[in-house]
């Protein structure tokens, strides 16, 4: 029993390595459609795969599936042969539908690896929430960004530095060689 007890103490030492070391994801994608930003999944597993690894773990996250339906199964392991687990269901909007299927799916992979880690995306929209409904945001001074996610990727917005929102599509031109 004590040998189990050393893996287990072991391995949450190094998960605690692991979440002091990683920091916030960036919001990398924009949704034209509910005017935010969101953290992909691929800026996800870049900002704690490399931090995860050096601290002895990897992470997997195959689909499972039972009578209740179809989960992504996240599961940190650890090189002691101790591991951490984490089921999301998937819902998708629409059955029989390829690219519904991988939405939900990404989406799962996405919010499980953020929550087994105790992640957070850039900000969280804080700003936005403490704006006061009298007073919205004036979205005085903003910076060109460019999607690097989802259907958007390489079109660029002008987003607003206080509130983090896009407040439209810019037209960019690349320059000349």
């Amino acid at each position: 029993m004590k040998d189990k007890d050393n893996i287990v103490a072991g391995m949450y030492l190094d998960l605690l390595k692991v979440q002091k070391e990683i920091e916030s994801v960036s919001k990398d994608a924009t949704n034209p459609f509910f005017k935010s930003g969101y953290a992909t999944l691929g800026a996800t597993i870049e900002s704690c795969k490399d931090i995860l690894n050096k601290n002895n773990f990897i992470v997997l996250q195959p689909l499972q599936s039972d009578s209740d339906g179809v989960y992504v199964c996240t599961t940190l392991i650890h090189t002691t042969g101790g591991k951490i687990e984490s089921k999301m269901r998937i819902n998708q909007k629409e059955q029989n539908n390829p690219q519904a299927q991988g939405s939900a799916i990404t989406y799962a992979r996405r919010y499980s690896l953020q929550s087994i880690l105790c992640m957070n995306a850039e900000d969280d929209d804080g700003n936005s929430t403490t704006q006061t409904k009298n007073k919205p945001c004036q979205h005085l001074k903003t910076t060109d960004k460019q999607a690097t996610g989802g259907i958007n990727k390489g079109k660029w917005y002008k987003v607003c530095d206080n509130c983090k929102k896009p407040i439209g599509e810019v037209e960019r031109q690349l320059p000349k060689l």
